[in-house]
């Protein structure tokens, strides 16, 4: 476990359901992922970026082609055109925290 600030020590949240528990830094942010026993993070890059509207169905569609829930999605590098203000990316964020 990290610690906070203050000393504090942050609590790993489990994602049972994803096989994995992650090490929390703020509401759409992690500080790492801890995969469960017998089981390991991949990375999967695309060819061509999606728009990310497309994205998320993408993910879905492709975890359960390798057999795995949707739960088990556990991270995504985003492109955006320009630089958002903290109000912008607190509302851009809104569908990855859904």
């Amino acid at each position: 476990m990290s610690n906070q600030p203050h000393g504090q020590p942050v609590a790993l949240i489990e994602n049972s359901a994803g096989n994995y528990k992650i090490l929390p830094s703020g509401a759409a942010y992690c500080s790492g992922v801890i995969p469960d026993p017998g089981f390991e993070v991949i990375r999967v890059e695309l060819q061509s970026w999606l728009p990310l509207e497309r994205a998320y169905a993408f993910i879905e569609t492709y975890l359960k082609g390798v057999g795995r829930p949707v739960q088990a999605f556990c991270g995504i590098e985003l492109r955006v055109p320009e630089p958002l203000t903290f109000d912008k990316w607190s509302t851009f964020n809104v569908p990855y925290l859904e």
